[in-house]
């Protein structure tokens, strides 16, 4: 009964933030109707300017744009199936890793996941794909083989660049282990070969088409190192925590750590990811859309 229960809960949810749209999106849009029309990833014909930073998205609403879908509405169903898929893994995890499925409960009663499931942006998918890939990762340490996890993180940072943070993550803890061990894993070396086959030749198409390292919105937007970009990070960060209850849980972690100071693989993975994915949130200045995206970003993790 408990996976109905979360569906329904979750489709509430979805419908009370049916009408949830954020005009960046249409930026998305015009760039996926124009690669359909032949006219590559350009904004304007002619001006190759890299006016997105979610090509794996803009990569999926691909194919419904050439069959002439409505993009603002394919992109709700994608968010919301993406958005079910993720409740339905964060399930699994934790009956998986910790036995329980709070996690799960949390997420279904969160209004910000619902809302930016409806948001017509790729942030279901940075979230499915940040727990796909961090659920892999871990499934394949806790059975001692695979490395598909790469796959995973490779898609990852081609929704979003800073996608690739999570993969750091899990290869400075492979990279710990092994030094604690004292042995190399061979699993490690095909994880760093999938992700970087899959980041790599974007990575050079980028460099080649658009003549920049990183997307035109990481230099229109970034400030920098610079103070104001930290306190306005902070402040967003602060923001978003605040807003999704998540002192309280904070807390709970805290306290765990004093009273548990030895923590597992999965434990450390996912703390190391979200103080990372945070950390990169303040750097950048936070963000100015509604309903903390970038915290729906790591929300199921």
């Amino acid at each position: 009964m408990i996976i109905p229960v979360l569906v329904l809960i979750y489709a509430l949810q979805l419908w009370a933030f049916s009408g949830f749209q954020i005009d960046d999106a249409y930026i998305s849009f015009r760039y996926v109707r124009q690669w359909a029309a032949g006219n590559g990833l350009v904004y304007n014909v002619g001006e190759r300017v890299e006016g997105y930073s979610n090509f794996l998205w803009i990569a999926m609403l691909l194919p419904f744009a050439k069959l002439g879908f409505d993009l603002g509405l394919t992109a709700k169903v994608l968010g919301c199936l993406l958005g079910l898929f993720s409740l339905g893994l964060t399930y699994h995890f934790g009956q998986v890793f910790h036995g329980g499925s709070v996690a799960a409960w949390l997420l279904a009663c969160s209004a910000p996941f619902a809302a930016w499931a409806m948001g017509q942006l790729e942030a279901p998918l940075f979230a499915f794909l940040a727990l796909a890939a961090s659920f892999t990762f871990l499934s394949e340490e806790k059975r001692g083989a695979g490395w598909w996890s790469g796959v995973l993180f490779g898609l990852l940072a081609l929704t979003r660049p800073e996608g690739i943070l999570f993969f750091f993550v899990a290869m400075a803890l492979r990279a710990l282990c092994s030094f604690q061990e004292k042995k190399l894993s061979r699993r490690d070396f095909w994880r760093i070969a999938a992700c970087s086959v899959i980041v790599l030749p974007y990575f050079v198409w980028r460099l080649t088409y658009y003549g920049y390292p990183f997307p035109n919105t990481v230099y229109a937007k970034s400030m920098g190192l610079h103070p104001r970009a930290l306190l306005e990070g902070l402040f967003y960060l602060y923001q978003s925590i605040n807003a999704a209850g998540g002192f309280f849980f904070l807390a709970i972690t805290l306290a765990l750590a004093i009273v548990r100071p030895v923590w597992s693989l999965t434990e450390r993975y996912l703390a190391a990811s979200v103080i990372a994915y945070a950390t990169f949130v303040v750097v950048g200045g936070g963000d100015w859309m509604p309903m903390q995206r970038f915290l729906v970003h790591i929300m199921p993790l």
